[in-house]
C-alpha cells in the first residue's frame, strides 16, 4: 500500500511541477540538494529541519487604508482645525443667510398685511360699485318704464 500511495504522491508531484516557473523549480531544485546534503551528515535530523532561508520582505505597495476615523496624530488634529475652521466659517454663513432670510420674512409680512388692507379697501370700492349699479339699473328700469307709458300715451 505505500507504494501506491508514493507513486500516486510522486505523480501528483509532478504534476504540480510542469505548472509552476522555472524560478520556482530552480528553488526546489535547491532545496531538494540541501536536504539530500543535510541527510548525509550524521547530525543531520528530518524532524528538526531548520529553515535557513530568509523571511520574505513584505511588498511595498500592500499598505492597508486608514480610515479617516482612525487617523492619529498631527495630520488628524491639522485635519481636525480644518475641519473645525470650515464648519466655523460654513456656519457663519449659514447665520447670515438665516438672518437674511429671516429679514426678508419680515419684510414679506409687511408688505401682506399691506396688500390685506389694500385687497379689503377694493373689496369695499367693488361692493359700493355694484350697489351703485343695481341703484343705475333700477333708475334705468324705471326710466324705460316712463318712456313706455310716455310713448304710448303719444300714440294715442
Amino acid at each position: 500500500m505505500e507504494t501506491g500511495e508514493s507513486d500516486a504522491r510522486a505523480t501528483r508531484r509532478s504534476a504540480r511541477t510542469r505548472r509552476k516557473t522555472v524560478k520556482a523549480a530552480e528553488l526546489r531544485l535547491e532545496n531538494a540538494l540541501h536536504a539530500i546534503d543535510s541527510s548525509e551528515s550524521s547530525c543531520a535530523d528530518e524532524d528538526n529541519h531548520v529553515n535557513l532561508e530568509p523571511p520574505r520582505a513584505p511588498q511595498p505597495n500592500r499598505t492597508r487604508r486608514v480610515p479617516e476615523g482612525l487617523v492619529r496624530g498631527k495630520v488628524a488634529n491639522e485635519n481636525a482645525e480644518h475641519t473645525r475652521a470650515r464648519n466655523l466659517v460654513e456656519g457663519q454663513n449659514l447665520e447670515r443667510t438665516l438672518a437674511a432670510i429671516l429679514g426678508a420674512l419680515e419684510d414679506l409680512r409687511a408688505d401682506n398685511s399691506a396688500l390685506k388692507a389694500y385687497n379689503q379697501e377694493l373689496k369695499t370700492a367693488v361692493e359700493d360699485i355694484t350697489r351703485e349699479l343695481a341703484d343705475t339699473k333700477a333708475q334705468l328700469a324705471d326710466a324705460r318704464a316712463q318712456l313706455l307709458e310716455l310713448s304710448g300715451e303719444l300714440r294715442t
